[in-house]
């Protein structure tokens, strides 16, 4: 039966191997896709430069020779590793004439994608002469200030494939998520044999640690979170969701670089949660994302429990605990596409403990592996794990002169792993965040050490005095190292590596760690803390000093590091991620207001940081396309048409003047020319018929319990128009000023809207 099973690891090993060696090398397009070309005639009254900017990453320049009569053109359109986001031309540079018609994008040769009629050229500036007549452009230009450049709209995306491999299709999809479901039940099932045999205490602190790290998680969500996504992932649905639906996602784009990353498990997730939950919500994403990090740690804390031969469960369930459930890393917490981190943590703790814990050749070891490999397709850094086993391995052949050549064996194969590493490797970097020179290079590596006092360069050499102390005393002859004691070394090589990586890669401005890189540096804490634990049970052979003073020693070390945890996490909290709601406020702002105008030029004019993606003219493409626009989460999506049946006490605007704050949308309200005393029912027409079964209200008014008075005279409720269904909103209870979300499930596709106020005092 082992020889089955260890059977069975060896295949997982060879298919992924396989796997991903099939689809990023060996594979070839069947064809290359025809180049995109722009296909235009022109005359002009000179000679002029024409330039085309594809997503601001390539530029093309064409020229335009004088002519009396209209003459062909084509220029052919760079190739991007994602599909075209927007295209600006600017096609005259000297004074003059120029005249333009036929506009079109072709894919080869004559096959027309995409006509550009008058209603896709978006002016950038307002002060250029341009006409257009019977779908010809005629341009004027007598000086520097009616420079003439346009940005295409409404054509995209042109084309959502970008190569030509084989394609991912829905059973292909379906096959990962039931490899990766069937992987975490193999885990989970694991996890609850070792359990199940223990009592119900044990039991129940498990349970505790992960509705513990779960809660923590979706408090932070809940708080500091939007449903509306951040930055990088507005790029999902035009290289991930629309690709798919089209048929047009390769495997080979599932591993595409994104900047020094190959999230290939980040992407599989992604696309699995949106074909579940129909709409590209990052709430949703989010919790998932906290689902997945509350099992990285009940694993983490069982790993260190059955290290320890089972003993110190309280010390290790609160360790764990401090280091997980703390949203000090609360930029993973909040933004859905941060699961790279949680793929990386949980295939670095399974390396670290399959692998460097584990003798050679046996089923776990091998499962090792497996996770070594994947570990490399989560985050740039995710090699660092097979690093802190190839330094354990180190330890252990000068620990253990008897096991060297199995020792030997993992450490060339770790070594076989980086080389793969490199084969892997993002080839895309940001250069600008690297350390220029050795001081932020210093600096960065000891801040990052120094966590939790990430501001401090040195306090590393205090922190991690228990760990340094604990080695010290093994690695001396005729001194046995328990397994609790090599993993400890073996997650603080991890930490050490990391730190190196932050240094290097993420050290240009001298700064400490940014609050994703935490959940990786906080464990150093656990690491030191539980060499603490064990040190505390024989001090007086470690160090020449009596008990109380080690004991004072202890107490002041646990003093200083969770001063400095409460810190970072109330910095964190307070400052940037405080901040980062303002900025998620502004931006659903930008984002209702850009939906209900259509303006490219109002999203130029606003800063980055009232954007939710720094490139506004990617932006725009995105929120005017159509598909997208139905996938956006209910907080920024285009709201439901209301309009009410015949007359209506409620009125356009029906909102107390002091309350008349940051409103874009339309509003039906019971505060009229007669104050809150006015009463009467608003009823609404059939709304269109809904996508999904609930309707999302943003409510204000005065509804709270006042003097005594309750506002039992409001209500608000859905009717089915062809039946005497009703579904009614629980007790209306907001306070004047205060916006808020009510949210009702429609008894039909097509409601109609039924609010009340008859109640003198409040409205």
């Amino acid at each position: 039966m082992k020889c089955f099973v260890q059977g069975i690891a060896v295949c997982v090993l060879v298919v992924v191997l396989l796997f991903v060696a099939v689809v990023n090398w060996l594979h070839t397009q069947k064809s290359p896709l025809p180049p995109l070309v722009l296909r235009f005639e022109a005359k002009a009254s000179a000679d002029s430069q024409g330039m085309l900017i594809c997503d601001g990453q390539s530029q093309v320049s064409f020229k335009i020779a004088a002519s009396e009569t209209y003459r062909p053109y084509r220029v052919q359109l760079p190739s991007l590793q994602d599909p075209i986001s927007w295209i600006r031309i600017d096609p005259f540079m000297v004074r003059g004439t120029l005249n333009l018609r036929g506009i079109a994008i072709e894919e080869g040769e004559g096959n027309v994608l995409q006509k550009i009629s008058q209603d896709n050229l978006d002016s950038l500036n307002p002060r250029a002469k341009i006409t257009i007549a019977n779908d010809e452009v005629i341009i004027s230009r007598d000086s520097n200030d009616d420079y003439p450049v346009f940005l295409l709209k409404n054509i995209f995306p042109i084309r959502t494939a970008t190569d030509n491999f084989p394609r991912i299709h829905t059973g292909g999809l379906m096959a990962l998520w039931a490899a990766g479901f069937l992987t975490l039940g193999v885990l989970l099932w694991r996890m609850f044999l070792v359990l199940w045999r223990e009592g119900r205490g044990v039991q129940c602190m498990f349970a505790g640690l992960f509705l513990l790290v779960l809660g923590a998680r979706l408090l932070c969500l809940q708080i500091y979170g939007a449903s509306f996504h951040h930055w990088d992932s507005w790029s999902e649905p035009w290289t991930l969701y629309l690709p798919f639906q089209d048929g047009n996602l390769s495997w080979k784009a599932l591993f595409a670089p994104c900047n020094e990353h190959r999230i290939f498990f980040t992407r599989v997730l992604a696309l699995g949660v949106f074909l579940v939950n129909g709409q590209w919500d990052n709430l949703v994403l989010a919790s998932a994302n906290g689902i997945l990090y509350s099992l990285v740690a009940v694993g983490l804390a069982l790993m260190l429990w059955q290290a320890s031969e089972r003993r110190y469960l309280g010390a290790i369930i609160i360790l764990v605990a401090l280091v997980t459930a703390l949203p000090f890393a609360w930029e993973n917490t909040v933004w859905g596409n941060q699961s790279q981190f949680y793929f990386f943590a949980g295939f670095s703790l399974l390396t670290i403990w399959l692998l460097g814990m584990h003798r050679a050749f046996t089923v776990q070891w091998w499962f090792g592996w497996t996770s070594a490999v994947c570990g490399l397709f989560t985050v740039g850094g995710g090699v660092i794990a097979v690093l802190a086993v190839a330094g354990l391995m180190l330890l252990r052949m000068v620990k253990e002169p008897a096991m060297r050549g199995r020792h030997f064996l993992t450490l060339i194969l770790c070594g076989c792993v980086y080389g793969l590493y490199h084969l892997a490797k993002s080839p895309l970097q940001i250069v600008s965040m690297k350390a220029q020179t050795f001081d932020q290079f210093l600096a960065s590596f000891g801040k990052t050490m120094s966590w939790p006092f990430v501001d401090s360069v040195w306090l590393w050499l205090v922190l991690w005095a228990p760990v340094v102390i604990l080695a010290l005393r093994r690695m001396r002859p005729r001194q046995d190292v328990l397994a609790i004691e090599w993993l400890l070394f073996a997650l603080g090589g991890l930490c050490l590596v990391n730190a190196l990586g932050v240094g290097v890669y993420r050290g240009r401005f001298s700064g400490g760690p940014a609050s994703r890189y935490m959940d990786i540096a906080s464990l150093s804490v656990l690491v030191n803390g539980m060499a603490i634990v064990l040190l505390a049970e024989k001090w007086e052979s470690v160090v020449p000093v009596t008990r109380k003073r080690a004991g004072w020693m202890f107490l002041g070390w646990w003093g200083l590091v969770i001063y400095g945890i409460l810190l970072v996490t109330a910095t964190e909290l307070t400052v940037n991620a405080a901040d980062r709601v303002d900025q998620q406020r502004r931006a659903r702002l930008v984002m209702i207001q850009f939906l209900q105008h259509d303006d490219v030029g109002y999203l130029l004019s606003k800063r980055e940081r009232e954007l939710p993606h720094p490139d506004a003219l990617s932006l725009a493409t995105w929120l005017r396309c159509p598909e997208i626009r139905q996938m956006l989460p209910s907080s920024v999506r285009e709201p439901v048409a209301v309009e009410p049946v015949g007359p209506t006490a409620f009125v356009p605007n029906g909102i107390h003047p002091r309350c008349f704050f940051e409103i874009y949308e339309k509003i039906w309200g019971s505060f009229t020319q007669y104050g809150n005393g006015a009463k009467g029912v608003f009823q609404s027409k059939p709304v269109r018929s809904l996508i999904y079964p609930y309707l999302e209200f943003q409510i204000q008014g005065d509804m709270d319990i006042r003097d005594g008075l309750t506002s039992d005279g409001l209500s608000l409720k859905l009717q089915d128009p062809f039946a005497r269904r009703f579904a009614f909103a629980a007790r209306l209870s907001r306070k004047v000023g205060q916006w808020s979300e009510l949210v009702i499930k429609s008894p039909c596709a097509s409601p109609v809207i039924q609010a009340a106020d008859n109640d003198p005092v409040f409205w």
